[in-house]
């Protein structure tokens, strides 16, 4: 037996060696797991922070399209009243302001009329009325009742007018409230639908029904 096959080494200090270098592969493989689950929750902390900046991020988009929508609304509540006012407006350009038009009927009026109805029809209206035939009478052109109708009827109804109802003294009190009305720029035309005489407290009444056609353009300002 030669010296090379004489282990002078102890069997202890073998084992010694053996587990420190077990001790180090643990050591080494204890570091790296320790590594490797400090840098996965440092990228779940990360991931986390990066979902959350998502979120508010979101949340803040969605409150910007909350408010957007708020405005919106808001602005389709404003858009039509603006459009009414401006339907209004357009109706007031289409023809004379309604002030006029009382100051037109105050410079027509005479003693011997007054009014029991009196409206004032900006747009065509659809009314069960017969349509009238004029005839000439001593004092203006009085309108008939025609079943029949004719187109020149059908076309001043669908104009801007005025219907007047009322009663008068006599039928040239009557005549004369027309014809200033006819005088004045503001009016197109004065068609006389019905008159009918009756008596009260003894004296003769004329009860009249007149259409009064309104310029387009409501005449001069």
């Amino acid at each position: 037996m030669t010296m090379r096959e004489i282990d002078l080494v102890p069997a202890d200090y073998r084992q010694i060696l053996l587990l420190r270098r077990v001790f180090k592969r643990f050591i080494l493989l204890f570091v790296c797991i320790l590594v490797v689950v400090g840098g996965g929750r440092l990228w779940l902390n990360y991931l986390l922070k990066t979902e959350k900046s998502m979120i508010a991020g979101l949340e803040a988009g969605e409150s910007v399209i909350i408010g957007q929508k708020k405005i919106y609304d808001e602005l389709q509540v404003e858009k039509k009243e603006l459009t009414k006012r401006l339907a209004v407006l357009d109706v007031l350009r289409s023809g004379p302001q309604a002030v006029r038009l009382f100051e037109v009927v105050d410079r027509s009026l005479n003693p011997g009329i007054w009014f029991t109805d009196w409206e004032f029809i900006r747009e065509a209206k659809k009314k069960k009325k017969k349509h009238p035939a004029q005839i000439q009478t001593g004092y203006f052109v009085m309108a008939t009742l025609d079943e029949a109708g004719s187109e020149e009827e059908e076309q001043w109804r669908k104009s801007m007018h005025m219907d007047i109802k009322g009663q008068a003294l006599n039928h040239a009190a009557l005549a004369g409230f027309v014809r200033k009305l006819l005088a004045q720029p503001e009016i197109e035309d004065v068609k006389v639908l019905n008159t009918a005489s009756n008596i009260h407290s003894g004296a003769e009444i004329v009860t009249f029904d007149l259409a009064v056609v309104v310029q387009a353009g409501g005449g001069p300002p």
